[in-house]
């Protein structure tokens, strides 16, 4: 009797299906964070393509941050540390993902939404909205207290010419 390969196909289904998810949200984001490295104006928007390190890699270079918690990620593998090093390096890109959303004319607090269970798949329709809608009206006018003169990464981009 061959009850047992007609047992695994629901298992076989359900992992092929987990993984067209993971492709395919995989391709959503990688889109998006090279749409938004292109309109915060970085050089190499292609790096958002690299799996699990791309999207942070183009967060981490908007921010304008330090370079040493991708230290921490690498020590996210030793046992004990590890918990540690993770904990510190979710905090970072926080910061990094708040200072992304404001640079492009959204609300910081955007950022917070991926740790927080279930409402985190909010998360991936903002940075859609990030990504491919349009200037919020804030951006479109600059700050009193600045000359007016646009920071050099966005001085050439398309989207901001407008100013």
């Amino acid at each position: 009797m061959a009850t047992g390969t007609a047992g695994s196909f629901p298992l076989i289904m359900l992992a092929v299906l987990i993984w067209v998810l993971a492709i395919t949200l995989w391709i959503y984001i990688s889109c998006a964070f090279k749409a938004i490295a292109k309109r915060t104006g970085q050089r190499y928007a292609n790096l958002a393509w690299l799996p699990g390190i791309g999207p942070l890699v183009i967060t981490y270079r908007n921010s304008g941050m330090h370079w040493w918690p991708f230290v921490l990620l690498a020590l996210t593998v030793v046992p004990l540390l590890g918990s540690i090093a993770g904990l510190i390096f979710s905090i970072c890109f926080i910061v990094w993902s708040y200072k992304l959303f404001q640079s492009l004319g959204r609300p910081g607090w955007w950022a917070i939404l991926i740790f927080v269970p279930v409402v985190n798949l909010v998360w991936f329709i903002l940075v859609g909205v990030a990504a491919w809608g349009q200037n919020p009206p804030q951006q479109l006018s600059p700050s009193p207290g600045l000359s007016g003169s646009l920071p050099k990464r966005y001085a050439s981009n398309q989207y901001f010419s407008t100013m």
